[in-house]
């Protein structure tokens, strides 16, 4: 005798979260926008200097720096032609006589950073290079300056970052604002007849399977190079809809008591780097399984279905009581079950999904590590009694985590929640 239900709900259920994996190399380097296309020249020393990213023409991050000192991004001076390093220093051509007088006026500061920015040979892997100068040479014939220079670390040269990852707005709603530096669309159908299994007992087959997400994140850091106290400021806002089901057959060839579970996908997309200065690095994780309690061998087959239509949340890391959730995070969820031979049996599938986002200032002595992990699940739960239809019971659950983290070992949960099955099986 064979006995088959399916029981759909709609269910409100937050899936957010974070958790830190290693993840692949094979991302955006940022490259740095030409200021001198969209502004003025910008020949006076600064302390307060702006980087502007980008990857095919898309804004990723805008990083906003306060200098130890007056600075100049060579790369924002419409008047330079051509920037090269070698042993003597920072050669600087300018394009004219006028643009090279206000060039020459750097001499008159004891000292100047100056930040090439992706200029030939000055930075290594595509870094912004921060060059102190102590002299500067000047060639009214050949319009060039020469400045001896000594190469510093963003830590050595500024006292604080405050970085923007933002680009085109696509919605705002509640003091969150979403751009699309990170639109991740992922469509993954999982392949069918994966086996798994952690006891010999119990025999899990995945079927076939299917994973959409779509997940668009925009964030702000605001750090104190050097401070003991973590980022004055750094919160992430994520929009996200996720459509997802795996469908599993667990087959018990003798009596099992126990949870079978698998890892259906570790999926990256949207991680992009400004080297030298900034990593953003997410990742999602799909877990689908069932808690069994079998006390004579039996075939279940299982199907759960999770639909989330339009989450927000921001996540802050410095003020977590200003974490908060807004738009349509009420799932539609759905579960169905087939035991054969019918008999006094559970069965309680359950889907996860874990997000993870890492955040890391890379260029400090000491590196700056912010996290956030969090996962979501949903579960059913089937209980056969007896051998009919009509004995059969069924209950659901959902919780959801958000924790945060660094690599110093600081821990703090922003959001916990985890609700006991509902009432239906005593």
């Amino acid at each position: 005798m064979k006995l088959s239900v399916c029981f759909p709900l709609l269910w409100p259920c937050l899936v957010l979260g974070m958790g830190i994996r290693q993840v692949s190399n094979d991302r955006p380097v940022l490259e740095a926008i030409n200021g001198k296309k969209a502004r003025s020249p910008q020949l006076t020393p600064d302390p307060e200097i702006t980087l502007t990213y980008d990857n095919n023409g898309e804004t990723y991050a805008t990083a906003s720096l306060v200098m130890n000192q007056p600075a100049v991004v060579l790369g924002d001076v419409e008047g330079i032609s051509s920037v090269h390093c070698d042993g003597a220093g920072i050669h600087i051509t300018f394009d004219s006589p006028g643009t090279f007088n206000y060039g020459r006026s750097w001499a008159e500061h004891s000292s100047v950073i100056l930040i090439t920015n992706h200029h030939g040979n000055c930075d290594a892997n595509g870094e912004p290079g921060f060059y102190v100068t102590s002299n500067i040479e000047q060639n009214e014939v050949t319009r060039v300056l020469t400045a001896s220079v000594d190469k510093k670390k963003l830590v050595d040269v500024a006292s604080s970052i405050q970085a923007s990852f933002s680009g085109h707005q696509l919605d705002q709603q509640a003091n969150m604002s979403f751009s699309n530096p990170s639109i991740w669309d992922i469509s993954y159908m999982n392949a069918a007849g994966q086996v798994f299994s952690d006891n010999p007992s119990l025999i899990g087959l995945t079927e076939q399977g299917y994973f959409y997400t779509s997940l668009s994140y925009s964030g702000y850091l605001d750090y104190e190079l050097g401070s003991a106290t973590g980022p004055r400021s750094l919160y992430l806002d994520v929009a996200l809809t996720s459509n997802h089901g795996l469908p599993l057959v667990l087959n018990a060839t003798m009596p099992y008591k126990g949870r079978a579970s698998v890892q259906v996908g570790y999926l990256e997309a949207g991680a992009w780097g400004i080297p030298g200065i900034l990593d953003v690095r997410p990742a999602l994780t799909y877990e689908a399984g069932a808690e069994v309690d079998a006390p004579a061998a039996m075939v279940a087959q299982t199907n759960l279905t999770t639909v989330l239509s339009d989450g927000r949340a921001r996540i802050d890391l410095v003020t977590p009581d200003q974490t908060a959730s807004s738009g349509m995070w009420d799932g539609n969820y759905g579960s169905g079950v087939t035991i054969e031979p019918s008999g006094p049996v559970r069965v309680a599938p359950f889907l996860s999904l874990t997000a993870a986002f890492a955040v890391n200032v890379t260029g400090l002595g000491e590196h700056f590590y912010q996290a956030i992990r969090g996962s979501s699940r949903s579960a059913y739960d089937f209980q056969l009694v007896g051998g009919g239809a009509g004995d059969v019971c069924s209950r659901s659950s959902y919780g959801y985590t958000i924790e945060a983290y660094n690599l110093d070992g600081w821990h703090r949960t922003l959001l916990d929640r985890q609700d006991p099955y509902t009432n239906g099986c005593l």
